[in-house]
């Protein structure tokens, strides 16, 4: 999915300045964005009826996240390229931060809770002061 989006943005370079649309809040700006989220639920739809994504809690939720996720490449990619030294839309870029939102998303964020017989003999941990933040 990566390639295919690079691949894109390097055939249309002007498909990132959109991104101004949504931000400005206009009329525009909103059919845009209805326009994403419905490709973006239609997508996730497609990839639940071929087994590949477990059904949403809430199916409406999961998509505006996806969405505001892959948005967020586009309107901080000056932040995050000056934080982490990297440009997200060029080829390495994209295929770098594509493999960790991939890893997050296949493999989840956290550790797993421990089942439950074994949650009652663990101690009790605090958080650490500042966690979460």
């Amino acid at each position: 999915m990566a390639q295919l989006f690079v691949n894109r943005l390097e055939r249309e370079p002007a498909m990132a300045g959109y991104v101004r649309l949504l931000a400005d809040g206009g009329p525009a700006g909103v059919a845009l964005y209805e326009r994403l989220f419905d490709v973006t639920r239609a997508g996730m739809r497609a990839l639940q009826q071929a087994g590949v994504v477990r059904p949403a809690l809430d199916e409406r939720l999961r998509s505006a996240f996806l969405l505001g996720n892959d948005l967020a490449v586009l309107v901080l990619r000056p932040r995050v390229s000056q934080v982490v030294g990297i440009d997200l839309l060029a080829r390495d870029g994209l295929a770098r931060w594509s493999a960790e939102a991939f890893d997050v998303y296949a493999n989840g964020l956290f550790v797993p809770v421990p089942a439950a017989s074994q949650a009652k003999d663990a101690p009790m941990r605090r958080p650490r002061r500042g966690a979460g933040r």
